[in-house]
């Protein structure tokens, strides 16, 4: 669902950072997102949902790699906000809703989605834990709830961007929804 949820937002306007491993450096400003690969693997019917053109004889998930230059971000930016995706049953109501994390629920988020320390051993974790603590002091985190309606992604789309358009204006998070 994350490719998916990102194909659906690049559809709105946004543009591709990287898809499945993010990589963050910080400064003094906080955090920043690394661009990665540019590409998605999509399950058949989020291509079908998407109206991606792909060859579809390439396997279970076609990879999505030949987006427009203007849909991908190739400079660093700064991560002012994160979200923890929790999918849903399809329901009529909002296709998604957005609670903020408190800090500690952001950090062991962090540590739990963490690849490096894992790949570094036990030795690591405390380094890996201070990180993702810096990283949930400088950031907005959310867990948000996605109903699994392919249907309605436009509608996620929509939603997902215009709480970023509220927070940018305000200079805040935007609040919870």
């Amino acid at each position: 669902g994350k490719s998916t949820i990102a194909l659906a937002l690049v559809r709105r306007g946004a543009r591709l950072l990287t898809d499945d491993t993010l990589v963050l450096r910080f400064d003094d400003a906080g955090a920043r997102a690394m661009p990665g690969v540019h590409r998605a693997r999509l399950w058949e019917d989020s291509v079908r949902a998407l109206d991606v053109k792909v060859d579809m004889a390439l396997g279970a998930k076609p990879t999505i790699d030949c987006l427009p230059e203007a849909q991908i971000q190739r400079a660093d930016v700064p991560l002012d906000t994160s979200y923890v995706l929790h999918p849903a049953a399809v329901s009529a109501g909002d296709i998604v809703s957005r609670e903020m994390l408190p800090p500690v629920h952001a950090a062991l988020a962090c540590v739990s989605f963490s690849k490096l320390g894992a790949l570094m051993g036990g030795c690591e974790a405390p380094v890996v834990l201070e990180r993702a603590t810096r990283l949930a002091r400088s950031a907005s985190f959310f867990s948000a709830v996605v109903h699994r309606d392919l249907s309605r992604l436009g509608e996620l789309g929509d939603d997902v961007l215009r709480w970023h358009r509220l927070s940018a204006s305000t200079g805040s998070t935007g609040g919870a929804r």
